[in-house]
Protein backbone atom coordinates (compact mmCIF):
# COMPACT_ATOMS: atom_id res chain seq x y z
CA UNK A 1 0.00 0.00 0.00
CA UNK A 2 1.46 3.50 -1.01
CA UNK A 3 0.45 4.42 2.62
CA UNK A 4 3.25 2.32 4.07
CA UNK A 5 6.00 4.24 2.24
CA UNK A 6 4.99 7.73 4.25
CA UNK A 7 6.35 9.04 6.89
CA UNK A 8 3.85 11.34 8.69
CA UNK A 9 6.32 14.36 9.08
CA UNK A 10 6.09 18.32 8.48
CA UNK A 11 8.78 20.20 5.81
CA UNK A 12 10.11 23.20 6.35
CA UNK A 13 12.45 25.21 4.82
CA UNK A 14 15.08 27.97 6.39
CA UNK A 15 14.22 30.95 3.69
CA UNK A 16 16.16 34.05 4.96
CA UNK A 17 15.02 34.74 8.83
CA UNK A 18 11.62 32.56 8.39
CA UNK A 19 11.09 29.10 8.51
CA UNK A 20 8.26 28.24 6.24
CA UNK A 21 6.05 24.77 6.36
CA UNK A 22 5.38 23.03 3.10
CA UNK A 23 1.87 23.50 2.31
CA UNK A 24 -0.24 21.23 0.96
CA UNK A 25 0.79 18.92 -2.32
CA UNK A 26 -0.86 15.56 -0.24
CA UNK A 27 -2.30 14.76 -3.77
CA UNK A 28 1.09 14.91 -5.40
CA UNK A 29 3.21 13.16 -2.93
CA UNK A 30 0.90 10.38 -2.76
CA UNK A 31 0.69 10.27 -6.87
CA UNK A 32 4.83 10.06 -6.39
CA UNK A 33 4.33 7.09 -4.51
CA UNK A 34 1.87 5.51 -6.69
CA UNK A 35 4.45 5.57 -9.54
CA UNK A 36 7.14 3.60 -6.67
CA UNK A 37 4.43 1.18 -5.33
CA UNK A 38 3.41 0.15 -8.80
CA UNK A 39 7.18 0.26 -10.57
CA UNK A 40 6.40 1.21 -14.06
CA UNK A 41 9.00 1.19 -16.46
CA UNK A 42 8.81 4.53 -17.93
CA UNK A 43 10.77 7.87 -17.31
CA UNK A 44 8.24 10.56 -15.61
CA UNK A 45 8.37 13.88 -16.50
CA UNK A 46 7.17 16.45 -14.63
CA UNK A 47 7.19 19.96 -16.10
CA UNK A 48 5.12 23.31 -14.72
CA UNK A 49 5.67 26.73 -14.80
CA UNK A 50 8.99 28.08 -13.63
CA UNK A 51 9.29 28.40 -9.26
CA UNK A 52 5.65 26.36 -9.14
CA UNK A 53 7.27 24.08 -6.11
CA UNK A 54 8.69 21.03 -7.89
CA UNK A 55 11.77 21.33 -6.22
CA UNK A 56 10.04 21.70 -2.73
CA UNK A 57 8.46 18.97 -3.93
CA UNK A 58 10.94 16.46 -4.28
CA UNK A 59 13.02 17.95 -1.19
CA UNK A 60 9.33 17.43 1.30
CA UNK A 61 9.58 13.65 -0.87
CA UNK A 62 13.04 13.02 0.79
CA UNK A 63 11.73 14.01 4.01
CA UNK A 64 8.83 11.71 4.42
CA UNK A 65 9.99 8.41 2.56
CA UNK A 66 9.96 5.22 4.77
CA UNK A 67 12.87 2.94 5.18
CA UNK A 68 11.65 0.58 1.92
CA UNK A 69 12.35 3.52 -0.60
CA UNK A 70 16.48 4.65 -1.21
CA UNK A 71 15.54 8.05 -2.92
CA UNK A 72 18.41 9.62 -4.66
CA UNK A 73 17.77 13.43 -5.62
CA UNK A 74 20.21 14.99 -8.00
CA UNK A 75 19.87 18.88 -8.69
CA UNK A 76 21.33 18.68 -12.86
CA UNK A 77 21.97 22.56 -12.18
CA UNK A 78 23.90 23.00 -9.14
CA UNK A 79 27.45 24.01 -9.87
CA UNK A 80 29.44 23.56 -6.69
CA UNK A 81 27.54 23.20 -3.67
CA UNK A 82 27.58 18.95 -2.99
CA UNK A 83 24.70 19.51 -0.21
CA UNK A 84 22.42 21.21 -2.80
CA UNK A 85 23.78 18.66 -5.66
CA UNK A 86 22.94 15.18 -4.40
CA UNK A 87 20.75 14.71 -1.66
CA UNK A 88 19.94 10.69 -0.31
CA UNK A 89 18.78 10.82 3.17
CA UNK A 90 20.85 8.65 5.82
CA UNK A 91 23.91 8.23 3.40
CA UNK A 92 27.01 10.00 4.99
CA UNK A 93 29.38 9.84 2.57
CA UNK A 94 27.70 12.52 0.19
CA UNK A 95 30.79 14.13 -0.54
CA UNK A 96 32.80 10.79 -1.16
CA UNK A 97 30.25 9.96 -3.90
CA UNK A 98 30.44 13.80 -5.71
CA UNK A 99 34.42 12.90 -5.70
CA UNK A 100 34.53 9.86 -6.94
CA UNK A 101 31.86 10.30 -9.55
CA UNK A 102 32.76 14.11 -10.51
CA UNK A 103 36.56 13.99 -9.86
CA UNK A 104 39.07 16.65 -9.40
CA UNK A 105 38.01 18.04 -12.71
CA UNK A 106 37.08 21.27 -11.45
CA UNK A 107 34.03 21.21 -13.72
CA UNK A 108 30.00 21.67 -12.58
CA UNK A 109 28.85 19.41 -10.15
CA UNK A 110 25.39 18.70 -10.92
CA UNK A 111 25.36 18.24 -15.31
CA UNK A 112 28.70 15.73 -14.06
CA UNK A 113 25.75 13.77 -11.64
CA UNK A 114 23.18 13.75 -14.04
CA UNK A 115 25.55 12.03 -16.70
CA UNK A 116 27.26 10.04 -14.35
CA UNK A 117 23.77 8.71 -12.23
CA UNK A 118 24.65 5.34 -12.73
CA UNK A 119 27.62 5.42 -11.16
CA UNK A 120 26.28 7.72 -8.50
CA UNK A 121 23.70 4.67 -8.16
CA UNK A 122 27.17 1.95 -7.68
CA UNK A 123 28.35 4.14 -4.92
CA UNK A 124 25.29 4.44 -2.89
CA UNK A 125 25.36 0.35 -2.89
CA UNK A 126 28.64 0.27 -1.88
CA UNK A 127 27.13 2.08 1.41
CA UNK A 128 23.54 0.90 1.47
CA UNK A 129 22.01 -2.54 0.57
CA UNK A 130 19.64 -1.69 -2.19
CA UNK A 131 18.08 -5.30 -2.85
CA UNK A 132 14.58 -5.79 -2.70
CA UNK A 133 14.66 -1.91 -2.22
CA UNK A 134 12.31 0.79 -3.97
CA UNK A 135 14.48 3.07 -5.66
CA UNK A 136 13.85 6.15 -6.84
CA UNK A 137 16.15 8.86 -8.78
CA UNK A 138 14.59 12.15 -9.25
CA UNK A 139 16.59 14.57 -11.24
CA UNK A 140 15.67 18.16 -11.16
CA UNK A 141 16.39 20.80 -14.09
CA UNK A 142 17.43 18.18 -15.93
CA UNK A 143 16.66 20.31 -19.77
CA UNK A 144 18.70 22.89 -18.68
CA UNK A 145 21.18 20.70 -17.48
CA UNK A 146 21.71 18.53 -20.23
CA UNK A 147 20.21 20.75 -22.75
CA UNK A 148 17.03 20.63 -25.46
CA UNK A 149 19.50 19.21 -28.11
CA UNK A 150 20.59 15.87 -26.00
CA UNK A 151 17.66 15.55 -23.96
CA UNK A 152 15.77 12.60 -26.01
CA UNK A 153 18.83 10.77 -26.30
CA UNK A 154 19.43 11.24 -22.53
CA UNK A 155 15.86 10.48 -21.67
CA UNK A 156 16.18 7.21 -23.48
CA UNK A 157 19.20 6.50 -22.02
CA UNK A 158 17.47 6.51 -18.59
CA UNK A 159 14.82 4.12 -19.80
CA UNK A 160 17.16 1.22 -20.85
CA UNK A 161 19.50 1.56 -18.21
CA UNK A 162 16.47 0.88 -15.75
CA UNK A 163 16.29 -3.23 -15.91
CA UNK A 164 19.56 -3.32 -16.00
CA UNK A 165 19.87 -1.47 -12.40
CA UNK A 166 17.21 -3.33 -11.71
CA UNK A 167 18.48 -6.55 -12.04
CA UNK A 168 22.20 -5.51 -11.16
CA UNK A 169 21.02 -4.70 -7.53
CA UNK A 170 18.11 -6.87 -7.31
CA UNK A 171 15.28 -4.12 -6.83
CA UNK A 172 12.01 -4.23 -6.01
CA UNK A 173 11.18 -1.70 -7.92
CA UNK A 174 12.84 1.77 -9.85
CA UNK A 175 11.52 4.66 -10.97
CA UNK A 176 12.71 7.93 -12.76
CA UNK A 177 11.21 10.97 -12.25
CA UNK A 178 12.78 13.61 -14.11
CA UNK A 179 11.40 17.60 -13.95
CA UNK A 180 11.88 20.53 -15.78
CA UNK A 181 10.04 24.27 -16.04
CA UNK A 182 11.60 24.65 -19.82
CA UNK A 183 8.09 23.84 -21.78
CA UNK A 184 9.34 23.62 -25.62
CA UNK A 185 11.04 19.87 -23.94
CA UNK A 186 7.79 18.69 -23.83
CA UNK A 187 7.06 18.02 -27.18
CA UNK A 188 10.13 16.52 -27.41
CA UNK A 189 9.50 14.05 -24.75
CA UNK A 190 5.97 12.92 -25.33
CA UNK A 191 7.44 12.29 -29.25
CA UNK A 192 8.26 8.92 -27.65
CA UNK A 193 6.51 6.04 -25.59
CA UNK A 194 9.00 5.25 -23.37
CA UNK A 195 8.09 8.43 -21.22
CA UNK A 196 5.09 10.10 -19.45
CA UNK A 197 4.58 13.61 -18.69
CA UNK A 198 2.78 14.90 -15.61
CA UNK A 199 2.00 18.73 -15.36
CA UNK A 200 2.65 20.49 -11.79
CA UNK A 201 0.61 23.33 -11.23
CA UNK A 202 0.92 26.77 -9.16
CA UNK A 203 -0.37 27.08 -5.26
CA UNK A 204 -4.08 26.42 -5.13
CA UNK A 205 -5.47 29.99 -3.17
CA UNK A 206 -5.95 28.58 -0.09
CA UNK A 207 -2.55 27.09 0.06
CA UNK A 208 -1.37 30.60 -1.63
CA UNK A 209 -2.70 32.08 0.92
CA UNK A 210 -1.45 30.05 4.10
CA UNK A 211 2.02 30.30 2.56
CA UNK A 212 1.80 34.09 2.47
CA UNK A 213 1.09 34.87 5.54
CA UNK A 214 4.10 32.94 6.96
CA UNK A 215 6.17 35.68 5.44
CA UNK A 216 4.57 38.87 7.40
CA UNK A 217 2.30 40.54 5.01
CA UNK A 218 1.46 43.82 5.07
CA UNK A 219 -2.21 43.30 5.09
CA UNK A 220 -4.78 40.62 3.42
CA UNK A 221 -5.45 42.90 0.56
CA UNK A 222 -1.69 42.87 -0.69
CA UNK A 223 -2.00 39.23 -0.91
CA UNK A 224 -5.00 39.30 -3.06
CA UNK A 225 -3.18 41.56 -5.38
CA UNK A 226 -0.11 39.46 -5.74
CA UNK A 227 -2.77 36.42 -6.19
CA UNK A 228 -3.58 38.22 -9.65
CA UNK A 229 -0.21 39.07 -10.39
CA UNK A 230 1.16 35.50 -9.37
CA UNK A 231 -1.38 33.20 -9.99
CA UNK A 232 -0.12 31.19 -7.16
CA UNK A 233 3.32 31.10 -7.73
CA UNK A 234 5.24 30.39 -4.43
CA UNK A 235 8.39 31.13 -5.53
CA UNK A 236 7.28 34.82 -6.76
CA UNK A 237 5.35 34.93 -3.61
CA UNK A 238 8.32 34.93 -1.98
CA UNK A 239 10.70 36.99 -4.20
CA UNK A 240 7.77 39.85 -4.16
CA UNK A 241 7.79 39.79 0.34
CA UNK A 242 11.71 38.81 0.90
CA UNK A 243 13.65 40.98 -1.85
CA UNK A 244 10.70 44.03 -2.56
CA UNK A 245 9.18 44.07 1.16
CA UNK A 246 5.93 43.55 -0.56
CA UNK A 247 6.50 46.67 -2.79
CA UNK A 248 4.65 45.40 -5.81
CA UNK A 249 5.24 48.55 -8.16
CA UNK A 250 8.99 47.61 -7.67
CA UNK A 251 8.84 44.15 -8.10
CA UNK A 252 6.73 45.19 -11.73
CA UNK A 253 9.53 47.29 -13.17
CA UNK A 254 12.08 44.12 -12.21
CA UNK A 255 10.35 42.23 -14.48
CA UNK A 256 9.60 44.77 -17.49
CA UNK A 257 13.17 45.87 -17.46
CA UNK A 258 13.76 41.92 -17.45
CA UNK A 259 11.51 41.32 -20.29
CA UNK A 260 12.48 44.17 -22.79
CA UNK A 261 14.53 42.46 -24.98
CA UNK A 262 11.79 40.22 -25.44
CA UNK A 263 9.69 43.31 -26.58
CA UNK A 264 12.46 44.57 -28.53
CA UNK A 265 12.48 41.17 -30.24
CA UNK A 266 8.43 41.05 -30.97
CA UNK A 267 8.74 44.41 -32.40
CA UNK A 268 12.06 43.74 -34.75
CA UNK A 269 9.92 40.95 -36.07
CA UNK A 270 7.00 42.94 -36.24
CA UNK A 271 4.57 40.49 -34.17
CA UNK A 272 2.69 42.71 -32.04
CA UNK A 273 -0.39 42.26 -33.52
CA UNK A 274 -0.21 38.47 -32.90
CA UNK A 275 0.89 39.67 -29.19
CA UNK A 276 -2.34 41.17 -28.70
CA UNK A 277 -4.41 38.27 -30.02
CA UNK A 278 -2.21 36.36 -27.42
CA UNK A 279 -2.49 38.52 -24.67
CA UNK A 280 -6.76 38.51 -25.68
CA UNK A 281 -6.90 35.19 -25.45
CA UNK A 282 -3.66 32.86 -25.57
CA UNK A 283 -6.08 29.68 -26.53
CA UNK A 284 -5.52 31.41 -30.05
CA UNK A 285 -2.10 29.57 -30.07
CA UNK A 286 -4.32 26.66 -30.23
CA UNK A 287 -7.20 27.34 -31.87
CA UNK A 288 -6.10 29.60 -34.82
CA UNK A 289 -2.58 29.15 -35.24
CA UNK A 290 -0.40 30.95 -38.39
CA UNK A 291 3.35 30.69 -39.01
CA UNK A 292 3.92 34.11 -37.04
CA UNK A 293 1.33 32.78 -34.31
CA UNK A 294 3.93 29.58 -33.91
CA UNK A 295 6.51 32.37 -34.67
CA UNK A 296 5.99 34.19 -31.36
CA UNK A 297 4.51 31.12 -29.02
CA UNK A 298 8.44 29.60 -29.59
CA UNK A 299 9.71 32.77 -28.63
CA UNK A 300 7.53 33.03 -25.86
CA UNK A 301 8.22 29.39 -24.62
CA UNK A 302 11.80 30.05 -24.58
CA UNK A 303 11.82 33.13 -21.75
CA UNK A 304 9.91 30.56 -19.78
CA UNK A 305 6.60 33.56 -20.37
CA UNK A 306 3.53 30.95 -21.45
CA UNK A 307 3.41 27.34 -21.24
CA UNK A 308 0.88 24.46 -22.26
CA UNK A 309 -1.23 23.02 -19.98
CA UNK A 310 -3.73 20.87 -21.70
CA UNK A 311 -2.20 18.00 -19.21
CA UNK A 312 -3.50 16.08 -16.69
CA UNK A 313 -1.86 17.21 -13.28
CA UNK A 314 0.04 15.41 -10.44
CA UNK A 315 -3.46 15.71 -8.75
CA UNK A 316 -5.07 13.70 -11.92
CA UNK A 317 -7.19 17.03 -12.82
CA UNK A 318 -6.78 19.57 -15.05
CA UNK A 319 -6.45 23.18 -14.47
CA UNK A 320 -9.27 25.07 -14.69
CA UNK A 321 -9.38 27.97 -17.09
CA UNK A 322 -9.21 31.41 -15.27
CA UNK A 323 -8.92 34.38 -17.76
CA UNK A 324 -8.42 37.20 -15.43
CA UNK A 325 -5.26 35.54 -14.47
CA UNK A 326 -4.39 34.01 -18.14
CA UNK A 327 -5.24 30.84 -17.84
CA UNK A 328 -6.58 29.46 -20.85
CA UNK A 329 -7.84 25.91 -21.71
CA UNK A 330 -5.14 25.10 -23.94
CA UNK A 331 -2.13 27.55 -22.65
CA UNK A 332 -1.74 29.76 -19.78
CA UNK A 333 0.76 32.84 -19.18
CA UNK A 334 3.43 31.58 -16.29
CA UNK A 335 2.45 34.11 -13.75
CA UNK A 336 -0.21 36.38 -14.55
CA UNK A 337 2.50 39.62 -14.49
CA UNK A 338 3.79 38.78 -17.65
CA UNK A 339 0.80 39.04 -19.63
CA UNK A 340 -0.06 42.31 -17.85
CA UNK A 341 3.52 44.08 -18.37
CA UNK A 342 3.46 43.20 -21.96
CA UNK A 343 -0.29 44.34 -22.30
CA UNK A 344 1.26 47.87 -21.18
CA UNK A 345 4.15 47.66 -22.79
CA UNK A 346 1.90 46.86 -26.21
CA UNK A 347 -0.77 49.95 -25.17
CA UNK A 348 1.91 52.47 -24.53
CA UNK A 349 3.97 51.44 -27.91
CA UNK A 350 0.68 52.22 -30.00
CA UNK A 351 0.15 55.59 -28.19
CA UNK A 352 3.70 56.73 -29.04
Amino acid sequence: MVENYIKRKKTFFKIGRYRIEFIDRVDEIKKLMEWIDTGAPFIYFIYGPEGCGKTALLSHFLNIVGDDIIPIYINAIERSNPESALISPNILKIKNIIKDVVGESGGFIGPALAQGVIAVIDKVSSIVRLKDKCLAIMIDDVVQSIGLGKIEGYIKWLYESMPKISEKYGLKSITMIATTSEGISRRLIERHAYSITYLIWNLLKGDYIRLAEQLDPINKNIIEETWRLTGGNPRTLIQIALAYKWNIEKWLKGIEERLNETIIKIRSLKLEKELQKIIENIDIIYLKPDKNIFKLREILEKENLIIYKYKTTLRETRIKENKEIGIGKYYAWQIPAYMKILERKYNSSKSE
